[in-house]
């Protein structure tokens, strides 16, 4: 399984740095409006949709959405859809403590779930393209993957080396606070690194490192969001597609949450910087 799951996620890195590297940013923008559609088709089933022609709707309007984005993609307004995605998330924290704490919350609605989903796939699709359009697009891209890939290693290590007091139990039974500590510990080090390779000045190198450990910590929150909401639809995997690691949104989902505040703090360093 162990095996498995390292040759999967080899292979992945390797088909993502090579789209962030060698496309363009119209292109890989298409390629992972491909990646979003699978996750929505995933997250489909999460909402309670299960009839194949409910779910191809659903990632019909969300690839509709996705492509609206693209065209308007250099109007300044768009990054409000970012912002909406922003406020979702912070919604987001406080759903997931009364969940924790077995304190009833009311996401039975399907319509509202389906809503949900393009509130976290669009915002997080439109921050990475973004990133991507940057004239340091490239190498922030690569900062931002190897960042959550980093940050999630240090969690699960330092997690499973130390691990005594639950983060989430109700949402997500093996994840622990000395993970999250190893995470950000980690996103600390990788930050302070990026830095000072890159000569950033004092205040913008501090701003920067705070950023980068703000998008490690909503990075867990994006994981256990999914979580939370699979539980609910009494699903493990939200599917089979990648051997060792389940499906697409299993390995987006932290993603999803850290993309969109990487971009408004990146939007923000360059505005007041």
């Amino acid at each position: 399984m162990l095996k498995q799951r390292i040759i999967t996620a080899i292979i992945l890195a390797s088909v993502i740095i090579s789209a962030v590297i060698f496309l363009p940013t119209q292109i890989f923008a298409i390629v992972l409006a491909a990646i979003i559609c699978m996750a929505a088709w995933e997250w489909a089933a999460c909402a309670g949709f299960h009839d194949i022609a409910e779910k191809v709707l659903y990632v019909s309007l969300i690839l509709l959405c996705l492509v609206v984005c693209l065209v308007l993609l250099q109007k300044q307004w768009i990054v409000l859809i970012i912002a909406g995605g922003l406020i979702w998330w912070i919604i987001a924290m406080f759903l997931v403590a009364r969940y924790q704490m077995n304190k009833s919350i009311n996401l039975s609605s399907r319509f509202f779930k389906a809503i949900i989903g393009g509130v976290i796939l669009i915002p997080a699709w439109l921050s990475l393209v973004l990133i991507h359009f940057n004239k340091s697009g490239v190498s922030l891209m690569l900062f931002l993957f190897f960042l959550i890939w980093l940050a999630d290693s240090a969690a699960y290590f330092s997690g499973r080396k130390f691990g005594s007091k639950k983060l989430a139990s109700n949402v997500s039974p093996g994840k622990s606070w000395e993970g999250v500590y190893g995470a950000l510990s980690m996103s600390l080090i990788f930050g302070a690194s990026y830095a000072f390779y890159t000569d950033m000045r004092i205040i913008v190198a501090v701003y920067f490192i705070l950023l980068v450990m703000f998008t490690a910590s909503f990075s867990i929150l994006g994981d256990l969001v999914e979580s939370m909401f699979k539980r609910m639809a009494g699903i493990k995997d939200s599917s089979n597609i990648l051997p060792g690691h389940g499906g697409v949104l299993d390995r987006v989902d932290s993603l999803t949450s850290a993309a969109p505040v990487f971009f408004a703090g990146l939007w923000a360093m360059e505005r007041f910087s």
